[in-house]
């Protein structure tokens, strides 16, 4: 794997007249944090050639590390997920920021004044669409490069209305969830790459390579995925909010109610009770819910209908290693087992 730019900085670099020490930088997440080593004494013997080095590096390089840090693109997208994609795509060769928190929700996430500043250089900002990203607007008017491009995944694509379970056939929005079936994944996957090539030509056979072995990747997790929905075909459940259609649809299995239609809205009592019949009636026994989260309505309807619960994880964490591949197996894990 290529070495970041800022490994290769000297050890220190002469800037504005004053003397300054750099400290390595260590990638954390989405962005480099600094940390600071022990204190190094510098000889006075070698402070005249150490100094005559850094002027050359001032006048080549700039006076700070964070410059060379400014000479990376800059790739933002709205979820983990997708910024494991495009990771996936790029290697080291661009800054990839995720606006949304793992532990937060994209549904009521509010952009806050340090994304807006770290996303101003953007070259590329691939979004969801449709609706899921309603800060988008604002993301992007900041941004100061004037031919940064933005790529809508669910542009084009099949999307079907999201039905309330509650409200008869009422139409709400439509489902953003896409990310969630691994066959779209793969198709965005290539969407995003073309993207990334138009923008870095010079980059064209490494992101084209390692897009085709990631494609792979996600194929294989799909026919995985499809092996183990052998067992759950025609099975159905209810899921605490509608993020598993997709999903649902791509192997066999039917969301049957939606406990909470509109994210952040206490469940009513008919609802619940709607949701309580139907589980017995229909003998459904399963499920599914946010492991971000922990839900009340959730619990009861779980004690009252004897169902198992599966806590899914939609967006990534420690335990998924914040990588789509172990997002995704871990679900199927809790998948397997409420439906078997």
């Amino acid at each position: 794997m290529p070495h970041s730019p800022l490994s290769r900085v000297p050890d220190f670099t002469l800037c504005a007249g004053k003397r300054i020490l750099n400290r390595p930088w260590h990638r954390n997440a989405n962005f480099y944090t600094m940390t600071t080593p022990a204190p190094e004494i510098i000889p006075h013997s070698s402070f005249r050639s150490g100094l005559m080095y850094a002027m050359v590096l001032l006048l080549l390089a700039g006076c700070s590390p964070a410059d060379q840090q400014d000479a990376r693109p800059v790739v933002v997208t709205s979820i983990a997920p997708i910024g494991d994609w495009i990771r996936n795509i790029t290697g080291d060769a661009v800054d990839v920021l995720v606006v949304v928190p793992p532990n937060a929700s994209p549904h009521t996430f509010e952009l806050q004044p340090r994304m807006l500043r770290e996303s101003a250089r953007a070259s590329l900002v691939v979004l969801i669409g449709n609706g899921f990203e309603s800060w988008a607007d604002k993301l992007v008017s900041n941004v100061e490069n004037p031919e940064v491009r933005t790529l809508l995944l669910t542009e084009g694509a099949d999307i079907p209305a999201l039905i309330s379970d509650t409200h008869g056939d009422h139409v709400h929005a439509a489902n953003p969830h896409v990310w969630l079936d691994p066959v779209f994944a793969a198709a965005a996957v290539e969407r995003i790459s073309t993207a990334l090539v138009e923008l870095f030509p010079d980059q064209e056979h490494a992101m084209q390579t390692r897009a085709a072995a990631y494609r792979d990747s996600l194929h294989a997790l799909h026919r995985h995925i499809s092996v183990r929905a052998q067992q759950w075909i025609g099975r159905a459940f209810i899921g605490d909010h509608s993020s598993w259609v997709y999903f649902a649809r791509r192997y066999g299995i039917k969301q049957a109610g939606v406990i909470e239609n509109i994210p952040g809205r206490e469940v009513s009592a008919r609802t619940m009770g709607s949701l309580i019949d139907m589980m017995r009636k229909q003998s459904i026994t399963a499920i599914f819910s946010d492991i971000r989260k922990s839900s009340q309505a959730v619990e009861i309807l779980a004690e009252e209908t004897d169902a198992r619960i599966a806590a899914l994880d939609p967006l990534g964490s420690e335990r998924t290693s914040f990588t789509y591949l172990g997002l995704m197996r871990y679900n199927v894990r809790e998948i397997d087992r409420v439906l078997q």
